[in-house]
């Protein structure tokens, strides 16, 4: 591996620790309206999307009784409405600091709606690190497919003028590894459950100081 010139990073469960009033606002839509996810469930939907959750949950329970759009916009609602819980993930935060005094620009690059998004990152405290936030709203925008397809990681590292394979991708999902993977970048997989480590990546990190080491490494 050469010197990295940049670095794209994941919000939802990277950047920002908010899997887990992602996962509860989900779980209660789900509920009240017919459908139910369990946590083993996580395995296949973490780094979807909502519209990809709501045709699980469709094809899972009969008695799964809401539209699509109703669906997206009723957990949306719930998103913003416990924005509060919304905090930068354990270590995040020094990494980037460490990144930048290397003079290496950082872009979140993300599935999530521009609004979530913004939301998210913001209440983080973490948007000014980010060059720019690119979201699922700009890679549809531009008639290309989300993660886990590599355009996102792909439109975020030309907007930087940067190679893909000059990147380093922080991602949490499985489906966010295999879109940095295919993308060509190098990518650290931050995750708490061994269960969820993508066998892709480059690189796990299991807690902050895991993380810490392996973004030194990266970017001495």
């Amino acid at each position: 591996m050469g010197q990295f010139q940049a670095v794209l990073v994941d919000i939802d469960g990277t950047t920002a620790d908010c899997e887990q009033r992602n996962r509860g606002v989900l779980e209660d839509v789900a509920a009240a309206h017919g459908g139910k996810i369990e946590k083993q469930d996580w395995l296949i939907l973490a780094g979807t999307n909502d519209h990809f959750i709501h045709g699980w949950l469709a094809q899972q329970f009969k008695t799964f009784n809401i539209a699509a759009d109703d669906f997206v916009m009723e957990v949306k609602k719930g998103y913003l409405q416990r924005a509060f819980e919304v905090v930068a993930r354990d270590g995040m935060v020094d990494n980037f600091n460490h990144i930048i005094r290397n003079k290496m620009p950082i872009a979140a690059v993300t599935n999530s709606p521009t609004d979530i998004a913004l939301s998210n990152i913001t209440a983080t405290g973490c948007l000014p690190y980010m060059q720019f936030v690119l979201t699922a709203d700009d890679v549809k925008a531009a008639g290309r497919p989300i993660k886990p397809a590599p355009d996102p990681y792909l439109m975020g590292a030309e907007r930087l003028g940067v190679a893909p394979e000059d990147c380093i991708v922080f991602e949490d999902s499985k489906t966010g590894v295999t879109a940095g993977v295919a993308a060509g970048c190098t990518v650290i997989q931050i995750v708490d459950d061994p269960a969820f480590a993508a066998p892709n990546a480059h690189y796990h990190a299991y807690n902050a100081q895991q993380l810490r080491a392996i973004c030194k490494k990266l970017i001495p």
